[in-house]
Formats: C-alpha cells, sequence, structure tokens
C-alpha cells in the first residue's frame, strides 16, 4: 500500500455540512483518489509479482500444489470456477474483484506484461508509461503486439474534425433565405456577424415551415453537418441502387466517450473485494 494512501484524511461525505472548507474536502478527495489509484496499481503489481514466482517460475511439483491451494481459497470463498480459468483468473478474483469485465482486463494486463517480459519491479512503471490499464487493454493484444485497429483518443478527434470540415465544404450553398422582415415578431436575439446555429423546424405538407427555436452549441452543429453528410451519402447509395432508403442510421462520427483510463467508480468497484 502506498503512503499516499495511508496518511489521506478520512471525510465522511455525509458530513458534507461540516465546518471543513470545500477547497480543503476537495484537495483531500483528489488525494484519496490518488492513494485508491495507486493501491490498486501496486495490488496489481503484487498479483503479477505472485503469479510468477508461484506459477510460471515454480517447479512442476510446487506448481501443482499451488495450484491446488488457489483452488481451495476459490471454493472457500463461493468464487465460480471451471476448466477453462485460468490461475490468474482466480487470483484476480480472490484478491481484486469478482466482476468478469474487470477481471478480464486486469488478466489481459498480466498477459501483456509477461508477454513483454516485464518484471514485478518494472511493472508500475511499464503501466503508467504505457497509459494505464484501459491504455494497455485497448493498445496491446495479449501476445505483446500492438492492436493494428487500436485509435488514440487524439486521432479519432482529428479524424472526427477533418470529417466536419469536408461536411462543411460539400454544404456551401444556401436552399432558402427568410427576409428579416418576417422574421420581425419572433423575437429573435441580434447576432453582429453571420452566426451558425442548428434550428429546430418542422416541415408543413402546404409547403411552409415552423421555426421552434434554435441551438448554438458548436459539438451539435458539428454533429448536425455530420448527420447531413450520412444522409446525403445514404440517399446518393439508395437513388443508385434503386431500393428504397433504409431509416437514417445514427451518424457514426459521435464526439468520441472520454472515459478515463481508471475513472472513481471503476477502482471503487475494484477495491471493493480488497
Amino acid at each position: 500500500m502506498s503512503d499516499t494512501t495511508q496518511q489521506t484524511e478520512i471525510i465522511r461525505l455525509a458530513e458534507y455540512q461540516s465546518p471543513v472548507p470545500l477547497a480543503q474536502t476537495i484537495t483531500a478527495l483528489e488525494t484519496r483518489f490518488t492513494g485508491a489509484h495507486n493501491a490498486l496499481h501496486e495490488t496489481l503489481r503484487d498479483i503479477y509479482g505472485t503469479h510468477l514466482a508461484y506459477i510460471v517460475n515454480a517447479a512442476p511439483e510446487e506448481r501443482e500444489k499451488n495450484r491446488a491451494i488457489l483452488d481451495e481459497a476459490c471454493k472457500a470463498k463461493q468464487i465460480g470456477t471451471n476448466d477453462q480459468t485460468t490461475d490468474l483468473h482466480k487470483l484476480v478474483k480472490l484478491v481484486v474483484t469478482v466482476s468478469p469485465q474487470l477481471t478480464s482486463g486486469y488478466v489481459h494486463v498480466f498477459s501483456v506484461a509477461q508477454a513483454l517480459k516485464k518484471t514485478p519491479g518494472e511493472f508500475l512503471k511499464w503501466l503508467k508509461e504505457a497509459g494505464g490499464i484501459e491504455a494497455v487493454r485497448k493498445k496491446f493484444l495479449a501476445d505483446g503486439e500492438i492492436n493494428l485497429k487500436y485509435v488514440s483518443g487524439s486521432k479519432r478527434e482529428k479524424n472526427r474534425s477533418d470529417k466536419v470540415a469536408s461536411a462543411r465544404d460539400a454544404l456551401q450553398a444556401t436552399r432558402c433565405i427568410i427576409d428579416a422582415p418576417a422574421l420581425a415578431d419572433a423575437d429573435l436575439d441580434p447576432v453582429e456577424k453571420p452566426t451558425e446555429y442548428v434550428a429546430i423546424v418542422v416541415r408543413n405538407p402546404d409547403g411552409s415551415i415552423d421555426i421552434k427555436g434554435f441551438v448554438s452549441s458548436k459539438s451539435l452543429i458539428d454533429s448536425a453537418y455530420l448527420e447531413h453528410a450520412a444522409e446525403q451519402t445514404q440517399k446518393t447509395t439508395s437513388d443508385t441502387s434503386g431500393t428504397p432508403a433504409a431509416t437514417v442510421a445514427q451518424a457514426v462520427t459521435q464526439p468520441p466517450a472520454k472515459v478515463p483510463a481508471e475513472d472513481l467508480t471503476t477502482i471503487a468497484d475494484a477495491l471493493i473485494a480488497v
């Protein structure tokens, strides 16, 4: 366990009305998060080292004895295993978590570390430099090779920006113009220069259009461009094939989810069994 974890001031959230200043509370929470984060990585390092010492590098006879001990420990804790459950899975379930998803993620990290011949002493530094548990899980295959399908967050952002720029270039022409006098009674906020919005409109059978409101969110505007490009592509494909257009698919370029490598919820779940 790290010194940071042991020295962390404990603040009970149920006592949030206490006179402790908010800034101090935030600092304490950040310290606790860092401590929990480090403690998890240190525990994983120790599991990795234990597996190497008692299973991988043990003499055959000793290895079988240790496997029997693992099985008995799992049985005592009522942890379900079968013939396909590896020794690493058993160790992770015993020490850290029985969550199948988290267990598989941790075992994948161990497999990569072993494939890259990382020693327990090198584990923490390697894991940090590699970007953390989630980064290793996504970036590397179990044999230590780089996952060719892996796309970093920065690359996803650039790909999306390029697609938005392309969609904007393809939509230069104005379909129609509504003169200002026609909107005089709409009570719209004035603008100093041409400004893009996403309009919430209703097209009526008689050809008229009801404008219900405008949204100025840049991310929504970018998504609208991408949606328009996707619909036009699908419409073109449908017109060419002569088949009815399918229901418009959701944009394939939604803003990338920003999932922390190890967010607080994941770490909390993982530490429950400690």
